[in-house]
């Protein structure tokens, strides 16, 4: 797959939307065979082909559109993900459950195939009051065994301000030490009560009494505590006859257990062993988990800001926003990566990436759309629809307003060798004023050439920017052209300055 072209195209922009701000490779040469991971030069030193098509995807990052992303927040949907070594620790006390890091890097493929964009905050900002902020609406607690006091006070004292806590296997039922409470912390907020010191692991499939969302039926053979009971709360599902989904209210809030591993859905140990490549088993599990999850977030009151119909398995939406502007990246995971798949034959990858589907994004209200690789404004509307690809990525823009032009604006008509060359920026937009935009700038010499040494991306807050360009002492005389570009719409403007002697 590292060969295949379109693998490496996706795995490039996988990078760069879930916020890497830079790309490494790190194996040159690949020996006479070239078959080792990360090569990208051939033995005669000419890039592989698949390299070549990386490095096209590269260049347009580096285009403007990476200085795009760096100036962006990444959106979420108020979900948050506890990240707790002290619990992951305690995980290896019960082999029969998932192992440490299973529960948290499953969430990172179930969350984005179920179309929610999440944060991962750690135990300390959990004690320091990250919950009162006011962004989170639902916190998560993979396997989350080991609790704090003060975390444990955070969490009820959340709930019962009417935020959403949804955990699976075992949650508080120890310090975050390991030692066992006599009573579960969270018991009365999930509704339960369990044996905090003795788990009765059993297996079977999630079996649903009542349709959750849209997800009705069973979901497939995991691994369950038997200890459970219920005190209060009420279950949705059950393994064997074992409570298995139970959802309590607490306060204003609302709390749903899931007591099975849901890490139990996808699989690692997809290339030498790494866990952090890690997929769906099957396209029908990757399906039911992400109805699954979306129907329980549903019922605590958390949607996708963006919903994705159909929801197509192994295609994610990013998010990202800053000052008005609005970035979603569209992007289905390459042939490995898709539910099911694996690392099979190239003849089984390459069929599989050429799969195509229609997907609608839908938006909340009317919106000026822009196709950020097309360069091409798609109008005042509230869904995008898009055939998607296998590792093929997309990239839209949202304003509240139209980008109708660019204005360049040069301090002076002339300036001397050895000076700089001032100037000013506008977007001229109609609707609402502009938010914050990235500018690829250009200046090309009066033989006509482009002068590298003077490009530059640059950020123009509320569409406005001044730039000052020094020149050498010894700059070609003539007329020179400032050409700037708007990364989101593709509008380039230019504006032309003459460059004089001494003499």
């Amino acid at each position: 797959g590292e060969r295949h072209g379109p693998w490496h195209r996706w795995i490039i922009w996988y990078t760069f939307l879930r916020g890497a701000n830079s790309f490494w490779l790190w194996q040159g040469s690949g020996g006479s065979s070239g078959h080792i991971i990360g090569t990208t030069i051939a033995p005669d030193f000419t890039w592989y082909d698949h390299m070549s098509e990386g490095l096209a995807e590269i260049n347009q990052i580096q285009s403007g559109i990476g200085k795009l992303a760096m100036s962006l927040r990444r959106s979420d949907d108020g979900v948050a993900v506890l990240y707790s070594p002290s619990s992951m620790l305690m995980a290896n006390l019960t082999p029969e459950f998932p192992k440490r890091w299973d529960s948290m890097s499953a969430l990172t493929v179930i969350l984005p195939e179920s179309n929610f964009q999440y944060r991962i905050i750690a135990s300390e900002q959990l004690e320091n009051g990250v919950l009162r902020e006011g962004e989170i609406r639902l916190l998560y607690l993979p396997n989350a065994q080991a609790l704090s006091a003060a975390e444990v006070k955070e969490i009820r004292a959340f709930a019962k301000n009417g935020g959403a806590i949804v955990a699976d296997l075992r949650p508080a039922v120890a310090d975050e030490h390991g030692k066992p409470h006599a009573v579960g912390a969270l018991d009365d907020l999930f509704g339960i009560t369990q044996d905090t010191k003795s788990p009765a692991p059993l297996k079977g499939t999630v079996e649903l009494r009542d349709a959750i969302g849209e997800f009705d039926g069973e979901l497939p053979t995991t691994h369950a505590d038997a200890s459970i009971k219920l005190s209060g709360g009420k279950a949705l599902a059950k393994v064997n006859d074992v409570p298995a989904v139970i959802v309590n209210d607490f306060g204003a809030g609302k709390a749903v257990l899931f007591n099975f591993a849901i890490s139990d859905y996808v699989v690692d140990k997809l290339m030498f062993g790494s866990r952090s490549l890690i997929r769906f088993t099957d396209e029908a599990t990757a399906e039911k988990s992400s109805q699954f999850i979306r129907g329980v977030f549903e019922h605590c009151g958390i949607s996708p800001v963006v919903p994705m119909t159909p929801q197509t398995p192994g295609c994610h939406l990013y998010r990202f926003h800053s000052d008005g502007v609005h970035v979603m990246g569209l992007l289905q995971e390459a042939a490995p990566f898709m539910p099911g798949v694996g690392y099979k034959p190239m003849p089984v990858l390459e069929k599989v990436a050429q799969r195509r589907s229609d997907i609608t994004l839908k938006l909340n209200e009317p919106q000026h759309v822009y196709d950020v690789l097309a360069k091409k404004h798609l109008g005042l509307v509230d869904r995008i629809p898009r055939m998607v690809q296998p590792g093929e990525p997309h990239l839209f823009a949202t304003l509240d307003y139209k980008i109708d032009s660019l204005l360049v604006t040069p301090a002076s008509a002339s300036v001397r060798q050895g000076q700089a060359l001032s100037f000013s920026v506008q977007v001229q937009t109609s609707g609402a004023d502009a938010g914050s935009h990235v500018l690829q700038i250009q200046m090309t010499d009066p033989d006509g050439k482009s002068a590298k040494m003077y490009a530059s991306k640059e950020l123009a807050k509320g569409g406005k920017y001044t730039g000052r360009i020094p020149l050498s002492l010894d700059e070609k005389t003539g007329d020179w052209t400032i050409s700037v570009r708007d990364v989101v719409s593709g509008i380039s403007a230019h504006a032309t300055v003459k460059v004089v002697g001494d003499n």
